[in-house]
């Protein structure tokens, strides 16, 4: 199953923008396959596990296993979902 992680932070002005915008789009059109993680929670510890060091990020998943990562918030247009 194919999932996306969408990887922000409360004080990113674009992470702010694309929440607003096209998570909301992104989640209806694919619900259950969108995770929104906040960078300074992040339970499952995503931003060390895949050395993320920007944001907004996404993390494209694969059965669990990563299949692509861009970073910057035009970064969504890269990925073909």
């Amino acid at each position: 199953m194919r999932k996306l992680i969408f990887l922000h932070a409360a004080w990113c002005g674009p992470c702010k923008h694309l929440i607003r915008t096209l998570l909301p789009k992104i989640e209806q059109e694919c619900p259950d396959q969108v995770e929104s993680v906040d960078v300074s929670e992040d339970p499952q510890n995503y931003v060390r596990k895949f050395k993320v060091k920007k944001v907004p990020t996404f993390l494209l998943m694969e059965d669990g296993q990563l299949e692509k990562k861009v970073s910057g918030s035009p970064g969504l247009a890269v990925i073909d979902w």
